[in-house]
Parts: structure tokens; sequence; C-alpha cells
């Protein structure tokens, strides 16, 4: 799941997580909409060039298989 999904629907993704754990989704909803849509690409803005290539090198392939485009 990615963080821009929890962000925009907390409840939808409480469910989907809650089905993969076979729980109530109501407990991580509450936690869920405690996320801010604000963090939504902030690594875009706080990021510098070092610290986005030590992140490419551990989670580069991750990162691309969930969707995140490369900078």
């Amino acid at each position: 799941m990615r963080y821009e999904e929890l962000a925009e629907n907390p409840d939808a993704a409480a469910e989907r997580v809650a089905a993969f754990l076979h729980t109530e989704p109501e407990p991580l909803a509450g936690g869920f909409r405690e996320v801010h849509s604000r963090s939504v690409g902030r690594w875009r803005r706080e990021l510098d060039d070092v610290q986005l290539a030590d992140i490419e090198q551990e989670a580069g392939g991750l990162l691309r298989e969930l969707g995140y485009t490369e900078r």
C-alpha cells in the first residue's frame, strides 16, 4: 500500500489492511486517520541529492515496484 492511498482515504486503507490481517478495521482506521496528506511528496522538497541517492540504492527496486517514479 502506498502512503498516498492511506493519506487520501484512511478508512478504505484500514479496510484493506484489516482484510489482509483478518482483523477489525476500526482500530487501524483510528491510527490511519492521523496520517497527514501534507507529507505526500515531502521527499521532493526536503531531501538532497545525496539522501535521494542513498534511498535509491537501498530501496530503488521496491519503490519502482510500488509505482514511484524516479526523480
